[in-house]
C-alpha cells in the first residue's frame, strides 16, 4: 500500500509528523478557548462542572498522542492507527459532551479527516472521512435528543459537508504529494540506475583478458539494479553436451544440463526470455525451487563464444521484473556481450601483437646478420654472394608480404577495395597459381592432384583477388602438409557458383579454435594450422565476400583439412580466354 511517508520543504526538514503536530495543537488551543466562550451562551452549571473534566482529559490525550507520534514517526513510517482511533474517539465524545452540533470540538474532526487523508490511499481515506462526517451527525444528534430545532439540523447537515470538502481538498493535496514522491524517487532511481550502468560499462570496457571477471562484475550490477539474489551467464558448450558456467555468484544452484533447459521451456536458440517463478504464474524450475525465490527470469546472449548461445539468468524474492526491469535486464545482457567482444578483441590483439613481432623478427634478424658481410665483400665468393642476396631478396620479400597484409586487411576493413570482374576459368587460375608454387611443393615432394570438369563454367570475378585466395590457401595447404603429403584440389559447379576445395592430409584444425579461424589477427600455437599473423584467413574471406561468395573449413573424415569457398558463375559464356594474362591489370 503506497502512503505518504514524508512531506518536506527544499531544505528537507520538515516531516508530515511536524506538520500534523502544529495542526493538532490549533485545533485542539482553538477548541479549549472557544469552550469558555461559547459557554456564555447557555452552558449550565452542570456544564461547567464538565469542561474542566473534558479540558483535561483532552489536554492530557494530546500531549500523549503528541509524544507517541513524534516518537513513533508514526505517518512517515505508516503506522497512524492507534492516533487515528484516538482522536475519533475524543472527537465523538467531545462533541457530544460539550455543545453538540456547536461544539468548538468539530476542530478534532478536521484534524481527524486530515490525518485521514494523510495516512491512507484515495479509496480507504474516501471510506474513513465519510465514516467521520458519520460519527459527527451521531454525536450532535445525540448530544440534541429532546431539543431538536430545524437550525441545529441544518447546521449538523453543512457540518457534515464541510468535513467532506476539508476532506476532498486534503486528499487533493496528498495525492498530489504522493506523485511527487514517487516522481521524485522514480527520478532517484533512475539517475542511481544511469550511474550503476555507467560504472559497469566503464569497468567492464577497460582492458583486461580475463572474461570471468568482467562477467561477474556484471552480474554484481545485477545484484544492485534488479535485487537479484542470485545470478549466473551460461554458454552451450558442444563439446561437452550441454551448459557450462562462465560466470555465476556464491549462491547460485548447480547449472542445468542442456536437456533440463529445454524442460524448462526455453529453446535458447529461439526464444530470446525466459520467465518462471510464482509472479509469473509458472512453477520454478526443480534446480531453483529451493532457492526460496519467486522470480526467475533470463535473456539470450549472442557472440559470448563464436555462434554457440548464451543466457544470463538471475533469480529474486518478490515481484515480477517490471517493463524498465526489462530494459536493464536487457541492458545488462548487451553488456555481457560487449565485455565478452572486448576481451576477445584484446586477446586477438595481443596474439596479433606477438605474431606480428615474431613474424618481422625472424626477417630482421636474417638481415641484421647478412650485414657484416657487406663490410668484406670484396673478399666474398660469387657463389657466397648469389646466397647473400638471394637471402636478401626472401627475407624483404617476407617483410613485404607482411605489411601488405596488413594493409589489405584494414583497406578491407573500410570497403577501399574495389573489385574489376570479368569472367574467368577457374580451373586455369588454379593451375597457373600451382605453377607458380611448384618449386615449394617439389620441396616437401608433396603430391598436388585437381580434380575439376572440363569445360568449367566461368566465375564473375576480379582475376587479380582470384589469385590473391588462391595462392594464400595453396600457400597454407603446402605449409601445414607434412613432407610427402597429398594436396587434392577440387572444382565443382554449385547451382549459380562455382566451388572449390582444396584438402589437405595436414594436422587439421583444432576444434577450439574453428570459430576463430577466420578472425582478423586470430592466431593459434605454431602446431597448428594457424600459425602466423592472423591475416591470411581473414583477407581471404572478405575477399570471398566481396564477390559474393562464402570460405569456410571443414574436417576431412580421414583426417586433416578442407576449406571450400565459392564465387558467382559468370552469367555468359564466351568462346574467347577473357581471363588471358594482361600485362596492365
Amino acid at each position: 500500500m503506497t502512503r505518504l511517508q514524508t512531506l518536506r520543504r527544499e531544505n528537507g526538514i520538515l516531516h508530515v509528523d511536524e506538520y500534523l503536530l502544529l495542526l493538532r495543537w490549533v485545533a485542539v488551543g482553538a477548541a479549549v478557548i472557544a469552550t469558555p466562550l461559547y459557554s456564555l451562551g447557555g452552558f449550565t452549571p452542570g456544564m461547567w462542572l464538565l469542561f474542566p473534566l473534558v479540558f483535561g482529559v483532552s489536554v492530557g490525550l494530546n500531549l500523549l498522542l503528541s509524544a507517541y507520534g513524534m516518537r513513533q514517526r508514526a505517518f512517515a513510517t505508516g503506522r497512524p492507527r492507534l492516533i487515528l482511533v484516538a482522536d475519533a474517539a475524543q472527537a465523538g465524545l467531545a462533541t457530544l459532551l460539550v455543545g453538540g452540533y456547536l461544539s468548538p470540538f468539530f476542530l478534532l474532526f478536521v484534524l481527524l479527516v486530515v490525518e485521514l487523508a494523510v495516512a491512507w490511499p484515495v479509496r480507504s481515506a474516501t471510506i474513513g472521512i465519510l465514516s467521520a462526517g458519520a460519527l459527527h451527525v451521531a454525536a450532535a444528534v445525540l448530544n440534541q435528543v429532546g431539543d431538536w430545532t430545524w437550525l441545529a439540523a441544518a447546521i449538523i447537515v453543512g457540518k457534515f459537508f464541510v468535513l467532506l470538502l476539508i476532506g476532498a481538498q486534503a486528499l487533493s493535496f496528498s495525492e498530489w504529494m504522493r506523485r511527487e514522491q514517487r516522481s521524485r524517487r522514480a527520478a532517484e532511481e533512475y539517475a542511481t540506475q544511469l550511474t550503476t550502468l555507467n560504472e559497469l560499462f566503464f569497468q567492464l570496457n577497460q582492458p583486461r583478458a580475463n572474461l570471468e571477471q568482467a562477467l561477474s562484475a556484471l552480474l554484481e550490477g545485477a545484484h544492485r539494479l534488479l535485487h537479484a539474489e542470485v545470478g549466473a551467464i551460461l554458454i552451450c558448450d558442444a563439446t561437452m553436451g550441454g551448459w557450462r558456467w562462465i560466470a555465476r555468484n556464491a549462491a547460485m544452484p548447480t547449472p542445468p544440463s542442456e536437456t533440463q533447459l529445454a524442460d524448462w521451456g526455453w529453446q535458447v536458440e529461439r526464444q530470446e526470455v525466459y520467465m518462471a517463478g510464482s509472479a509469473y504464474h509458472q512453477p520454478l524450475p526443480g534446480v531453483w525451487a529451493n532457492q526460496d525465490l519467486q522470480v526467475v527470469a533470463g535473456i539470450r546472449l549472442n557472440a559470448l563464444a563464436g555462434n554457440a548461445p548464451g543466457a544470463l539468468i538471475i533469480g529474486r524474492r518478490g515481484v515480477a521484473l517490471n517493463d524498465t526491469e526489462w530494459l536493464l535486464l536487457r541492458a545488462l545482457g548487451r553488456e555481457a556481450e560487449l565485455a565478452a567482444r572486448n576481451v576477445q578483441f584484446q586477446q586477438a590483439r595481443q596474439s596479433f601483437l606477438s605474431a606480428i613481432a615474431h613474424e618481422l623478427h625472424t626477417p630482421l634478424t636474417v638481415l641484421k646478420t647478412l650485414l657484416p658481410a657487406l663490410n668484406g665483400w670484396d673478399q666474398v665468393s660469387a657463389a657466397h654472394r648469389r646466397e647473400i642476396l638471394t637471402m636478401v631478396e626472401q627475407n624483404l620479400s617476407r617483410l613485404e608480404s607482411l605489411t601488405g597484409d596488413f594493409l589489405e586487411s584494414t583497406r578491407l576493413e573500410v570497403g577501399a577495395v574495389r573489385l574489376s570482374r570479368q569472367p574467368l576459368d577457374l580451373a586455369r587460375r588454379v593451375q597457373r597459381a600451382l605453377d607458380t608454387l611448384q618449386p615449394l611443393f617439389l620441396s616437401k615432394q608433396q603430391q598436388i592432384t585437381v580434380d575439376a570438369p572440363s569445360p568449367l563454367r566461368r566465375v564473375n570475378a576480379d582475376r587479380r583477388r582470384v589469385d590473391q585466395i588462391l595462392s594464400s590457401l595453396l600457400h597454407n595447404a603446402y605449409k601445414f602438409t607434412p613432407a610427402g603429403g597429398m594436396i587434392r584440389v577440387v572444382v565443382r559447379v554449385d547451382g549459380q557458383a562455382v566451388q572449390m576445395c582444396i584438402e589437405d592430409n595436414g594436422p587439421g584444425v583444432p576444434v577450439a579454435a574453428r570459430d576463430h579461424i577466420f578472425d582478423k589477427f586470430y592466431s593459434a600455437s605454431a602446431e597448428s594450422a594457424l600459425a602466423g599473423a592472423g591475416l591470411g584467413l581473414f583477407i581471404c574471406r572478405e575477399l570471398v565476400a566481396l564477390h559474393g561468395g562464402r570460405l569456410w573449413y571443414e574436417e576431412r573424415p580421414e583426417g586433416g583439412s578442407r576449406f571450400c569457398f565459392t564465387l558467382p558463375a559468370a552469367e555468359e559464356e564466351n568462346d574467347g580466354e577473357s581471363d588471358e594474362e594482361d600485362s596492365g591489370h
